[in-house]
């Protein structure tokens, strides 16, 4: 059975953290790997009262072991994530056999089991990507959230973004106010992976073998 987890470097409010770690375990998720990003140690009790979150304060003592706190974000989340992947380098038995890398703002909406979807895929995918998809501001006559979709061509999508969204369209890609690039599965305790934000690199090869997730959506 294939077993899939969630990485995530985190700095929130601890009811949105459990919002956040509730509808991955819902979906499936066997493990989650939290980094959290602030010195909230309430949190931290909280969050490792489950048995399926393993949460880590990045504190002073962290960084220090890993040659100092970088300054962007984006640095730390990369290496958290890592750290993540390495737990399962050389295990006799990992704790997941697959990994996402998301924000605590991201959610999987999948129409199908997760698990399903990546056991079905071929072995020379070592990763896997799934696409955005954005919510859209309500409306008094709005019944539950809509969301919209964009293509992934982008001479296609910046024609649909303009054709919607004639005021502003041009000026966002897809008419999405975050990124349209979606984030990426990988096969955890893959030695030497390194993992970016929306891409992974092993040895000289970025992404490989990048397989599609349509079943799933971010």
């Amino acid at each position: 059975m294939i077993r899939w987890g969630v990485v995530s470097t985190i700095r929130a409010p601890l009811p949105e953290i459990l919002d956040f770690a509730a509808w991955h375990l819902d979906q499936g998720a066997a493990k989650l790997y939290l980094y959290l990003d602030d010195d909230v140690p309430e949190t931290l009790a909280v969050l490792n009262r489950h048995p399926a979150i393993r949460a880590t304060h990045t504190d002073a003592a962290w960084w220090a072991k890993r040659n100092g706190r970088p300054d962007r974000h984006q640095v730390r989340q990369s290496l958290n994530a890592r750290h993540a992947n390495n737990r399962q380098v050389g295990r006799s038995s990992a704790e997941v056999d697959w990994l996402v890398h998301i924000d605590v703002d991201e959610f999987l909406i999948s129409r199908m089991p997760i698990d399903t979807q990546l056991e079905a895929l071929p072995d020379s995918a070592l990763c896997a990507r799934v696409r955005p998809i954005e919510a859209l501001a309500p409306t008094d006559n709005t019944k539950g959230i809509a969301f919209k979709a964009c293509h992934q061509d982008q001479a296609a999508r910046q024609a649909a973004s303009e054709a919607c969204f004639p005021t502003w369209g041009g000026y966002l890609s897809g008419g999405f106010l975050s990124h349209v690039a979606g984030k990426l599965f990988f096969r955890a305790g893959l030695k030497g992976l390194q993992i970016k934000i929306h891409n992974v690199i092993l040895g000289d090869e970025t992404n490989p073998g990048q397989a599609s997730l349509p079943g799933i959506e971010l």
